[in-house]
């Protein structure tokens, strides 16, 4: 169990870290200040949210795509 869970911060480390780099380079533009613009924030925000949603949506349809595929398997007569 130990291993599943390391796993799974694994996974969410590198999610976490694809967010970002993903996010941040198609949003933060000006290095000309430390603060970052309304902009920019706002770029962020939506990209974050996006990213988020998506990655929810896949992995709802692969959980239903693995649920239809057991369901299937154990339909099959033996």
């Amino acid at each position: 169990m130990e291993i599943d869970n390391l796993k799974g911060l694994r996974d969410f480390i590198i999610t976490y870290n694809q967010i970002a780099d993903e996010c941040f380079n198609y949003c933060v533009y000006n290095f000309n200040n430390r603060n970052l613009s309304n902009d920019e924030e706002l770029c962020l925000h939506n990209c974050t949210k996006r990213f988020v949603s998506s990655q929810t949506r896949l992995s709802r349809g692969f959980a239903d795509y693995q649920m239809n595929k057991l369901n299937q398997a154990n339909q099959v007569p033996k």
